[in-house]
């Protein structure tokens, strides 16, 4: 599961996705859409039921900040 947000200078990005050992990890990534100082961040979740909840708390905050979702 991937979601992606922009405004007129910045991303977001999240992707929830399984480790080689079946963990659920989440993995966030935000920079400018104009340069290269992006940076990332990855956190193991409990399970995909929490991951899911956990993005679209994101997503929440996102929409709050200006972003739209692409």
């Amino acid at each position: 599961m991937m979601r992606n947000w922009l405004t007129q200078t910045r991303y977001y990005q999240v992707m929830l996705t399984q480790d080689l050992w079946g963990d659920w990890v989440l993995v966030r990534g935000w920079g400018g859409r104009f340069n290269d100082r992006g940076r990332q961040k990855m956190m193991v979740v409990p399970d995909f039921e929490a991951g899911v909840k956990i993005i679209d708390a994101i997503a929440k905050v996102r929409a709050r900040h200006g972003y739209e979702e692409i």
